[in-house]
């Protein structure tokens, strides 16, 4: 299954949409649901060098994970976030405090 996202490239966030291949195809209804929610994978490649992949919304980053810089790491990432669906989680609270 192909699934979009949007990448973000440094150093000044210019965007390019990416297509990537999913292994388990079981995850193709849970991608169709996060789009009916009009939410969408994005992904950065930090300073660091490790990827940020995240589900957004039109207005917030609802679930994050942070992966290795590697093909690999990266579909195993976007895998995790489709299983753990969170944009169906209308009790859902985001916020913009630092830690």
């Amino acid at each position: 299954m192909k699934i979009e996202v949007m990448l973000f490239l440094p150093p000044n966030g210019n965007q390019r949409r990416m297509s990537y291949d999913i292994i388990d195809d079981s995850l193709s209804d849970k991608y169709k649901d996060m789009q009916k929610y009009e939410c969408q994978l994005e992904m950065e490649l930090l300073s660091t060098g490790v990827i940020s992949i995240t589900v957004s919304d039109l207005d917030k980053d609802l679930d994050i994970i942070l992966v290795e810089n590697h093909q690999k790491s990266i579909k195993i990432g976007i895998e995790t976030l489709l299983k753990r669906a969170v944009w169906t989680d209308k009790k859902l609270e985001t916020s913009n405090d630092c830690i």
